[in-house]
This record gives C-alpha cells, structure tokens and sequence, in this order.
C-alpha cells in the first residue's frame, strides 16, 4: 500500500473515531468535514512520507485527539446542534496548540 493509500486509512479512522464521540445530539455541517479531511490528510501524509506509517502504533492516542478535537468543536458551537467550519478551525487551533506546547516540553532539558 502506498502513502496515499495508507493516509486514506489513518484519516478514514479518525473521523470514524469523532463519529463516536459525536454520538446523536450534534451534527458536522459538510464545509466543517471537507476542511478538516484536507487539512489533516496533507498533515498526516506528510507525516508518513517523512517519517513512515506509524499508525499501529499512535492509533490510541491520535483517536483520543481527534475525540478531543470533537469536544472542543463542540463547545465552540455554543449550544448549537452543528460544528459549523468556524468551531471546527477553532478546536483545530487549540489542539494543534496544545500538540506543539507538549511537543516543547518534551524537548526541554529534564
């Protein structure tokens, strides 16, 4: 299977994991679904063809983040039944900030 193959699989579970943590009470408008496969596909290829396809190994935790995601694009709707686009780049924003705090940290020295 080549990248491209291979990031078709990672991003279809990832969704497939927000579809989980979505449950029957919210909705994702279809501009909100198509920016976050672009944006995370481009990522997560870039990942597999730099790095290699680790996906067996950080699937836990990157179906933990996309859930997180989930949860975040949910508050940002504030109390609405949809993840509209803006809640979606919103959760995005925070997570990736967050990913990069933590990625910092663990370089500091101990």
């Amino acid at each position: 299977m080549d990248a491209e193959q291979q990031v078709d699989h990672v991003i279809d579970d990832c969704f497939f994991a927000v579809g989980q943590a979505l449950g029957r009470d919210k909705r994702i408008d279809y501009d909100a679904i198509v920016w976050w496969r672009t944006r995370y596909r481009a990522l997560f290829l870039n990942a597999i063809v730099r790095l290699g396809n680790s996906w067996l190994h950080d699937r836990d935790r990157l179906n933990r983040v996309g859930q997180f995601r989930r949860e975040r694009a949910d508050w940002h709707t504030s109390g609405t039944t949809t993840i509209d686009l803006e809640a979606a780049m919103a959760a995005s924003a925070e997570v990736e900030a967050g990913r990069r705090m933590n990625a910092r940290r663990a370089t500091l020295p101990a």
